[in-house]
């Protein structure tokens, strides 16, 4: 009898142990926002799915929710990670996170005039003001794709790189301390309306922030001067002085503190579409091409 009341109680004890260290949503979650999603999403998603997902009415459901589409989407399963929210939000009340996930995700697709209106959405919803900032910069990436794929009016494309600017600048001004890209890209969306001058200055400004800018990760400043580098080759190619791109575009290259920075760097520098199109004297035609190469990628890790 002692025996069998000491093996219940070692059972019973096993079991609360087992309880106490069981995986949770917020266990997960919390890994991420500790590592990142680049390091904990291989992980995740297989965690996530042996939990199973609860159901609306429980504290977890959304923090599962966002949990996993970001994962999906950190894994390049851009078009699961939309099929997914769509799927959970059967009614289409997506609150502003739902929302700015969904932007991502459609922006990675090219589904960039959906991702405009999630952002828009989600500016209009209630968005965190934290989050605020790096919306209007996605929404402003949004605006010039848009501009730049579709076979608008001359009119209609000068609008939607109005309404980038105007992101971009909102961001700047809600900003405490505007990082260094949201600078690189309105040089960039400047470059593209052929306001060379302006587009000068904010390249420049991006560049002396960087040197100050206080990153959470001081390797990241190495990679942020490689991107205002081509940014810089990008807009000398465009007004015409090829001597002077490729030489800032061969700097950009040598700076790129990892392989795959550089190999995107390259790309860009010796795409012939961009140099052919820097050639003509269409101010639209001059740098579509290279705006899109410039953005390959939204990471999900913002300061990666």
């Amino acid at each position: 009898m002692v025996a069998f009341v000491r093996s219940a109680l070692l059972v019973a004890i096993a079991s609360a142990h087992s309880i106490a260290f069981a995986d949770s949503v917020k266990e997960i979650s919390q890994e991420i926002q500790a590592n990142g999603w680049f390091q904990s999403c291989s992980r995740a998603l297989p965690r996530l799915a042996k939990l199973g997902e609860p159901s609306r009415q429980s504290g977890d459901w959304k923090s599962h929710v966002l949990t996993k589409a970001g994962c999906l989407s950190e894994l390049r399963r851009d078009a699961e990670a939309v099929a997914y929210l769509e799927r959970s939000y059967p009614k289409g009340d997506f609150d502003s996170d739902a929302l700015e996930f969904l932007a991502t995700s459609n922006i990675r697709l090219g589904n960039y005039e959906d991702a405009a209106k999630h952002l828009e959405a989600a500016l209009a919803g209630g968005a965190k003001k934290t989050r605020i900032p790096e919306i209007h910069s996605k929404l402003a990436l949004a605006y010039v794709q848009v501009a730049v794929k579709q076979s608008f009016a001359a009119r209609s494309r000068s609008d939607f790189l109005e309404k980038a600017e105007r992101s971009l600048r909102t961001a700047i001004d809600l900003s405490d301390t505007p990082s260094p890209s949201l600078y690189t890209q309105l040089g960039q969306v400047e470059t593209i309306k052929g306001d060379f001058d302006a587009a000068e200055r904010s390249l420049n400004t991006a560049q002396t922030v960087n040197d100050s800018y206080k990153w959470e990760k001081p390797g990241l400043r190495p990679v942020i001067e490689s991107e205002i580098l081509m940014a810089k080759s990008q807009l000398k190619m465009v007004t015409g002085d090829s001597v002077g791109a490729e030489g800032l575009a061969q700097q950009a290259v040598k700076s790129a503190p990892t392989e795959n920075l550089k190999i995107v760097l390259e790309a860009i520098k010796s795409s012939p579409e961009v140099k052919a199109e820097a050639s003509s004297k269409s101010t639209m035609a001059k740098s579509a091409k290279a705006s899109i190469l410039a953005q390959p990628y939204i990471p999900l890790d913002e300061e990666l």
